[in-house]
Parts: structure tokens; sequence; C-alpha cells
């Protein structure tokens, strides 16, 4: 199905039927009570199935055509058409002007339901459509479904059974017009019962009590009509039934029409409790903030932001440095700052900071927009050396001196810039300039990757170049380079060396690196491939139709999709192998499954590692499961020996990958599917039913894994905690 065609059907949910937000639409685990076109109906089951006209019909047997007051009835509805496979219904009993009568009760569990929203009506299950497609033939093209139905206690008059059956089809496509509906309505009104012969409907004897004339007694005994909510008294020979105050007998005769309580009845009296959080006027949800405006919406309250509103000038702070500080006016609005810069200096967003300018002297070695002179301008306070005593940060110079004072007395050296963090006196992430040539460190040669450039680590006595090429030794060692190592000015005494173990360029452990080892002579050093040459990590599992080229989840992401088969849990699906991407060869490595281990947050079972696959050509090590990751977990594979560890949740139905499942996760879905700008999703959080393909099926399938269809567990509400490794080992 094309895209547009979905964004088109899609909305015509919305906007035509009205199917409520959380897009609880026509499907096989029962529709929303109120489309089998009943009076107190929003429409009827055409408007998702189409008008498709149909041979079949829907009945229901057992239904009084003249009921009995509290009597109950055994119902079956049948929906029957040859040309179908199976069905689903919806049924409900209403007087003249929708109101519902008598209680529907349900006997069949398995195969029926009150209505999911409205459960006024009763409609199918999940399990029941299974069944009906199973039985279709041996019930000669035809489903039934069971129920009961008491009659309501006093006269109502005419009342009728609506009925909606859907004869479907079996594809699974639920607005493809090729499923059957079929409506239908039976009346009932209520019988003579005081004339019928039977003692029946609240009577106290033979047609006579109750709803009858009064019958002879001769004590209070002989009146009693087997209603609770009755006193039966014996009066001059005649029963007189009185209703006792305040009396129910079940639950629909509690009901004080405010939505904002829970009516019940206990214990033949009626309870009403408080829906906390419900409103019914926009008064009862005044939250005392003057910027938001309150309002009581579908009995739920609203607070939403008054655009542009202040009361103190902190409201109204945007966080940027360069367009000034912002004031709440008199009026009760923002306004904006000013440049704080005067003209001819540049404003450095970072480090709010103004930086004069030389003409003709800007220069922006590391492209970052921001020019040289002004970084290492910026680098000489706190966390920089040589530029006297003390530094230009009042409360870090004072937090410093107090525990060194030779930082302000006699010069702010290494030692003070290292107490600065050190000592808990602030933070050092400013750009730096150690050797003060002008340039900012980070764009000078670091052959060792340690944000040091390399001469300033030489003149540090950090590193060491024992054959004085300039070049730093471990540089030498870790890329085999060979030079000079025979030049007539021989091995420099400037220690100490960098030599790694698992290179092993000290063949005797003498400390001085192979190659320009006189006891050796010169040599090679071996070309090593370490954890420090990782480039990424991707999830994946063994499933070919979604190729990890299509999207590569990664740290912390987490797989929305199906955790097995609707109808067969047994048949599960999930990432089950982690591969990690080297910029070099990482056979030289050597990892084995017991160079990782594997946990579960919050808890549960975990899979073990089972096999480390290297592919020399594509530079990557595949970290192979046993299993695949548990649903509603965390699990984590780390490296301890590097200190790496990475993370891949499993939520079923976190379309929107905010760690719960619930029904704006439907919505989430909608708008990737429509392409909304900003609102795309990649295609495991989308992909719901794993065909490899996003579509409307996967909107249904999402309601499916919510509501707990199938041999699916519910997954509403369900949710992860933080990701446990957020941004390591990434």
């Amino acid at each position: 199905m094309l895209r547009n065609a979905i964004h088109l059907s899609l909305a015509a949910l919305v906007t035509t039927i009205m199917c409520p937000p959380s897009s609880a639409l026509a499907f096989r685990g029962g529709p929303i009570g109120g489309w089998n076109g009943s009076v107190a109906s929003s429409g009827n089951c055409m408007s998702c199935h189409g008008s498709r006209v149909g041979i079949g019909s829907v009945t229901v047997s057992g239904a009084p055509t003249s009921y009995s007051f509290n009597q109950t009835y055994d119902l079956t509805v049948r929906v029957a058409d040859p040309d179908q496979l199976g069905a689903g219904f919806q049924i409900s009993v209403e007087d003249a002007v929708g109101n519902h009568v008598g209680v529907l009760i349900i006997t069949d569990n398995v195969n029926t339901q009150p209505a999911p929203v409205n459960p006024g009506w009763v409609t199918h299950t999940f399990t029941g459509v299974g069944n009906a497609v199973a039985g279709w033939a041996a019930l000669g093209n035809a489903a039934e479904f069971k129920l009961r139905w008491r009659a309501p206690a006093t006269d109502v008059g005419e009342i009728m059974f609506y009925l909606a059956g859907n004869a479907i089809n079996n594809d699974g496509q639920a607005f493809n017009g090729l499923d059957t509906i079929y409506l239908a309505a039976q009346s009932a009104t209520a019988g003579d019962t005081c004339g019928d012969g039977k003692q029946n409907n609240g009577e106290a004897g033979i047609d006579c009590g109750g709803p009858c004339p009064a019958c002879e007694c001769l004590a209070d005994a002989d009146c009693d009509d087997g209603d609770d909510c009755t006193d039966n008294l014996c009066t001059d020979n005649q029963c007189v039934d009185n209703e006792i105050a305040d009396c129910c007998r079940d639950n629909s005769e509690c009901d004080d029409t405010n939505p904002c309580t829970s009516d019940s009845c206990e214990s033949l009296s009626c309870t009403s409790q408080a829906i906390v959080g419900c409103c019914l006027a926009d008064v009862e949800c005044d939250d005392g903030d003057d910027c938001t405006e309150d309002r009581c919406s579908a009995h739920a309250c609203v607070n939403d932001a008054i655009p542009n509103c202040c009361t103190v000038n902190v409201d109204c702070d945007d966080g940027v440095f360069c367009n000034g500080t912002e004031i709440c006016g008199g009026t009760g609005s923002c306004e904006p700052g000013k440049n704080p810069c005067k003209p001819g200096e540049f404003c450095d967003e970072v480090n709010n900071f103004c930086c004069e300018l030389v003409p003709g002297n800007i220069h922006d070695c590391n492209g970052n927009d921001v020019p040289d002179e002004c970084e290492i301008a910026v680098s000489h306070n706190c966390c920089e050396i040589g530029h006297g005593t003390g530094c230009n940060d009042a409360s870090i110079e004072t937090c410093v001196c107090a525990v060194d004072p030779v930082c302000c007395d006699e010069t702010w050296d290494r030692v003070c810039v290292e107490e600065v963090e050190t000592q808990g006196c602030g933070t050092c992430d400013i750009v730096r300039d150690c050797n003060d040539n002008g340039i900012p460190d980070e764009c000078e040669a670091d052959c060792n990757e340690n944000g040091v450039p390399d001469d300033c680590d030489l003149a540090s006595g950090d590193s060491a170049d024992c054959n004085c090429n300039e070049v730093l030794d471990e540089c030498e060692i870790n890329t085999s380079t060979v030079v000079d190592c025979t030049d007539a000015s021989g091995p420099c005494d400037e220690g100490p060396f960098f030599c790694t173990s698992d290179c092993e360029p000290d063949v005797n452990t003498n400390g001085i690196p192979d190659c320009c080892d006189a006891d050796i002579g010169p040599a090679s050093c071996p070309d090593c491939c370490g954890m420090a040459s990782l480039i990424g990590v991707v999830f994946a599992d063994a499933d070919p139709i979604a190729p990890l080229a299509f999207d590569q989840p990664g740290q912390c992401d987490i797989d929305a999709r199906e955790p097995h088969s609707i109808n067969n849990a047994t048949a599960r699906n999930g990432w089950d192998r982690m591969v990690i991407s080297f910029s070099c060869d990482p056979a030289t490595i050597g990892l084995v499954p017991g160079d990782f281990s594997v946990t579960g947050v919050p808890a549960g079972v975990v899979p073990g590692v089972s096999s480390v696959p290297i592919d020399s050509v594509a530079n990557t090590a595949t970290v192979m499961l046993d299993d695949m990751i548990t649903p509603g977990n965390w699990t984590c594979i780390a490296h301890p020996e590097s200190g790496s560890e990475w993370c891949a949740g499993f939520l079923p139905a976190d379309a929107s990958q905010d760690g719960l499942s619930t029904a704006n996760d439907i919505n989430a879905l909608i708008n990737a599917i429509n392409l909304l700008p900003g609102l795309e999703l990649p295609i495991y959080a989308t992909d719901i039913n794993r065909s490899g393909v996003t579509n409307g099926q996967d909107i249904l399938r999402l309601i499916d894994l919510l509501n707990g269809a199938g041999d699916f567990d519910p997954w509403i509400a369900q949710g992860l905690p933080l990701c446990p490794s957020a941004g390591n080992g990434r």
C-alpha cells in the first residue's frame, strides 16, 4: 500500500467515523461499543468495513417478544454468510430514546466480552473470531455467540434488541471493503404478568403483590416477594410492598449522573467515589500560575502555557548569552535583551565571553566559528598556567588559594590548574594553548590522541623521544615506524618509554623500544589493533527482511516490534547479536565469548554470549547471543577490560521510543507513517508486525500488543527505566 494511500485512510477514520484519539479501530479484539446502528450508537460497522452487499444475515434467538420483569433469557447471536469465512458481532438492548434496559450478562468469556470503552454493548473477543473461523463450515457457513439478558424490574415500554454482524473474508484487512456488515433489530414489550397464572416478576403470590393487586395474607411472611429492596407487610389481609429508601439491587440503580464519580451498589447501598483528576468546570483546574490557561476538557484539567507570558525575569531567560538579558515587562510579557558585547568584539556563546578582535589577524583553525585568539584568550584563566598569580574567576581563585596559597602568592602553575577540579572548585573544559604559540591545542599534532600537543608532551616529560626524531616513542611503537634508529646521534636518554603490552615492542623487557635498542638492532614493531580502534556498534537479528543497512539501532535504542507471532508465543523474534565495527582488522585482538558479560535491567533472565565471529574484510566482530534479548528489559553487553558497555531495550509497542508503552504510541506511529517532518521513526520502532515495511497493519498490531490480543501479553502502561549505560561505550 502506498504511503499516501495510508495517509488518506487514516484521515478518513479520524474525520468521518470519529474514531477516538486512541485510534481504537474496528479489529479482531473487539470494537468500541456503540457501532451496531442502535439509537445510542455513534454509527454502524459500515463506517470502517464498507457497505458491501451480501446474501447472509444476523439474527438473535431466545429474545422474547413479551418480557417478564427480572426474568433472564439465554440469547444466541448467529451471523451467517455463504460467501465469507468467519464473523464478529455487537449487540445492545435499548428503549425508544437509547437508554440501555435490563442487563446483558456474559456467559462465555472466551468468545464474548463487554465492548471496550462502552460496556453497555457486548461484542466478540479476539479468540471468539478465531473460533468462529475454525467452526464456520461446521455451523453451515455461520458463527454463533452465546450470552444472557435479564429483563428490567418494571415496564419500560417497547424495547429493541439491536444487532450488528460482520461476516469476514479472514484476510486481516479491516478497510478494503471485502467484509460484509449485516444489521437487524427485534422488538419486545412487557407481558401481562398479573394474568398469566404464575408467581413471577416480583409478585408476592400468583398474579398478586408486587406490580399486581395486593395478595390476601395472614402474616408478613406471606408477603415475601424475594426482593431485598422492598419491605413486605401484611396489612388488613392484603400484602403491601414498600420500597426501602436508598436501597439498591445493582450498579445501574446507583448512577448519580456525575461523570466525576465512580458509582456502585455494595451490600444494598449505593456508594460514590470521586475520580481523582476529574473535573466538571474550568474553575476546578486553576493551578495558581498566571502564565497558564486553565480549562476542563473531557473532564480532565488542561493547563496550557500562555506564549511569552511571565511574572519574574527568570521566566524570560532563554539561556543564550549573546542576545543579552531578557526581562519581564510591566505588561506581563517578556522583553528581549541586547548584545552584551561592544562594537568590534566577538561574542563567544560557548564561554559567555566578549573578545576584542585584532583587524587582519582573525583565524579559525578548527572551523568552529570562534576566532583562535578568542578561544586562547578564554583559556588564559584558572585552567591555564604561566600568567602570573591568581586567575580571572574570583570564586575559583578563592577556592584554590585557600588550599594552596602558592597559587596566589607566587605563580599559577600546573598544580594550581589541576586543583581547580581535584579540589572541586570548578571545571576546565575550555580551549588551551599549552605552548603559547597562538594556535589552540586541538589544532596541533597529537599523535597519541591524549588531547595534548606532541611538543607539550615532550616538554612536560610525559612522553619521550628516544631517537631524537621528534616523534613520540609511543607513536612509533603503535604505528611500526622505524626511523633514525641507526643515526649517529644514537638513542636519547630521555625516557620513560611507553610500550603497549598487546604489541610487545620490548622483547628483552629493558624499557627501550626494540627499534631503538642497540642490543636488538633495528626491527619492525608489530602493527596493533585494539578496542581503542572501535568506531561503532549496532544491534541486529537474523531477520533478512530488515537488514542492517535499512536502520541501525545502537546504544540505548528500543525494539518496539512484536516479540513473537500473535497466535504462537513460541515463534519468538528479537535482536540476538551486537556488531562492533573497527577501523582496522580486529582479528589481532583475539576476542572470545569470555571477554564479554551480559546483564539485564531491571532484572530477569538474560542470554549468554555463544561466539564472537570476526569478519576481516568488513573489520567487524559480531557478539552472538545464545537467545534473543528479553522483552520488558534493558540488555547490556559489557567488555570489562576496556570499560565499554552497550545497552539495547526491548519494549513492544513503544513506537515513540520514550521507554513507555501507551496509547500515545499509536499517534506517534500514525505521524511516522504520514511522514510528518521531525516525527520520523526508525523501522525497529514502526514495523510492529515485522513484515519488512511500515503501513496501516502495524497500527492494528500495535493496538493488539497494548490490549494483549491473541498470545500477546498486554503491554499497555509497561515501561523501562532510564538506559543504564547512556553515553557509555559508543
